[in-house]
């Protein structure tokens, strides 16, 4: 237990920092979840925005967000392509003559 008074304030303060990076890393993890699992474009977008600012706040490294940011785009771009339903047509064949 520190004795310094400026070290007993760095304790405090790092305890509620501590708190709220914690708070923000789930809330980032659960949204995640929700876009891998839902597959709406809505939480999709939300979790973009998590990642950039838990980027920029330095919760998660640069890298990290990046390739997140990556898998999230391939589901988007999964999720907006519409699939290819071909018509189911007979395949009428030409007699040839021999």
């Amino acid at each position: 237990m520190p004795l310094i008074k400026s070290a007993i304030k760095k304790m405090r303060q790092d305890a509620s920092r501590e708190k709220l990076n914690q708070s923000q890393r789930s809330a980032l993890k659960t949204m995640l979840q929700k876009a891998h699992l839902t597959r709406e474009k809505e939480f999709i977008s939300r979790a973009i925005s998590l990642v950039d600012r838990a980027a920029k706040k330095n919760l998660i490294h640069a890298n990290k967000a990046s390739r997140k940011k990556s898998a999230l785009m391939k589901l988007t771009a999964a999720v907006t392509k519409a699939p290819v339903v071909k018509a189911k047509t007979k395949a009428v064949k030409k007699r040839t003559k021999k």
